[in-house]
């Protein structure tokens, strides 16, 4: 709920509910984008694939499906955005407009970033090691993993 307390400092005329209806939208379309690319991956899995082309295409899997839930997310606000202007004075609205998506952006970023590295840490499913883990004990971070995975 950062999103919607750094839009009120910067003047979002948004209600609580309606921040949070937007982004459990979005989050939705991820979680079902997600749930429906799972027999792809159970069909991989099970046929032992190499594990860097399982990883690559998680990754995958994953970025199509955070994106797509962002791309629901800054549409959402744009239409509430739209619906708000229209119901108030034509005052300082390109400020307010360019203001908010600003912050949308921003968080946007924000939000992979910090769902990457979760998604990272949190990995018990996938890994080189049979023995399951609740967190990923490794030093390293997403993207040095990554990296290190696909080049080295």
């Amino acid at each position: 709920m950062v999103l919607h307390f750094i839009g009120l400092l910067f003047g979002s005329k948004l209600k609580f509910l309606q921040t949070t209806s937007v982004l459990v939208h979005g989050i939705s379309v991820s979680m079902i984008l997600l749930s429906a690319f799972a027999p792809i991956s159970l069909f991989f899995m099970l046929t032992h694939s190499i594990y860097k082309f399982i990883l690559l295409m998680h990754v995958l899997f994953f970025a199509f499906s955070g994106a797509t839930g962002l791309f629901f997310i800054k549409r959402n606000f744009t239409i509430l955005r739209e619906l708000e202007m229209a119901s108030l004075p034509q005052q300082n609205t390109d400020v307010n407009t360019r203001s908010d998506a600003r912050i949308l952006t921003i968080w946007m970023l924000l939000y992979m970033f910090v769902g990457t590295q979760m998604a990272y840490i949190l990995s018990p499913f996938i890994g080189t090691d049979s023995t399951f883990m609740l967190f990923n004990g490794s030093d390293n971070n997403f993207y040095t993993y990554l990296l290190k995975q696909l080049f080295g």
